[in-house]
């Protein structure tokens, strides 16, 4: 068999080679690996460094007290530091995920492999495999004998969720298959969703960009940097939303 490993969202499409792997219950060269779509990458690179900075400004900016805001400078750095740096990690441990993760596949088996856990499941030993609205995105969980496997579908990019699906749909016997009536109704696309989606986009990307413009005048006129950095970061998501609207409008 070929293996694969899908480095998805790649501009060029390439798929670069991807090492066997196996489990004590059947070595098996495995047919397919899924990787997380990019997107995680980048929202763990981007919040990372952006909860870094405003944890070190925020810090410095209450300890130093230049302006005497805080009354108690040292409790508030010290709260202000705990705070972002909560944030920062949550960044590293998504790029974490990011790098680490693997779903391997073929005819006979599931593996899956986290930051933590790596789990796995024969599929001629599978009890039962649920199809789930939730969370987001919808998700799988496969249960058998020798294991337990939950796939978050949204961490794929649309072409590896739909080959996915696929491919679950076809190795797991359809009476040991539970909620997938419901499940296709609610994810199944349509122009009228994606349409509806669109549109969802086009006004909180206006809302951002009114909240971005509200607190730079109000910011600037008070003189008051809190509503300048609000005025940033709404200005931020709005950038980035209006790029995952240009790219969707290249898609269809």
């Amino acid at each position: 068999m070929l293996d694969r490993c899908a480095e998805n969202g790649d501009q060029d499409g390439a798929i670069p080679a991807c090492q066997r792997a196996s489990f004590t219950v059947m070595e098996s060269e495995w047919t397919y690996c899924y990787r997380i779509r990019p997107y995680y990458r980048n929202v763990g690179f981007g919040g990372a460094a952006f909860f870094l900075f405003m944890g070190v400004a925020s810090t410095l900016f209450a300890a130093l007290n230049a302006d005497g805001s805080f009354r108690h400078p040292g409790l508030a750095a010290l709260l202000f530091g705990v705070f972002w740096s909560f944030l920062f990690l949550l960044g590293v441990w998504t790029l974490l995920v990011y790098y680490r993760y693997r779903l391997f596949t073929n005819d006979h088996a599931i593996r899956q492999i986290g930051v933590i856990r790596d789990d796995h499941v024969e599929l001629d030993w599978v009890d039962e495999l649920q199809w789930r609205r939730v969370p987001v995105g919808g998700s799988v969980r496969v249960s058998g004998v020798f294991g337990v496997v939950k796939i978050e579908l949204n961490n794929f990019s649309s072409a590896d969720r739909e080959r996915l699906i696929s491919y679950l749909r076809g190795a797991v016997a359809e009476t040991r298959q539970t909620g997938w009536d419901e499940f296709r109704a609610l994810f199944s696309d349509s122009p009228e969703k994606r349409r509806r989606r669109q549109r969802v986009r086009v006004l909180l990307f206006l809302v951002l960009v009114a909240h971005a413009v509200a607190f730079a005048v109000v910011g600037a006129l008070g003189r008051d940097v809190k509503y300048l950095v609000l005025s940033v970061i709404n200005a931020l998501a709005a950038a980035y939303l209006f790029w995952e609207l240009r790219r969707a409008r290249g898609r269809h």
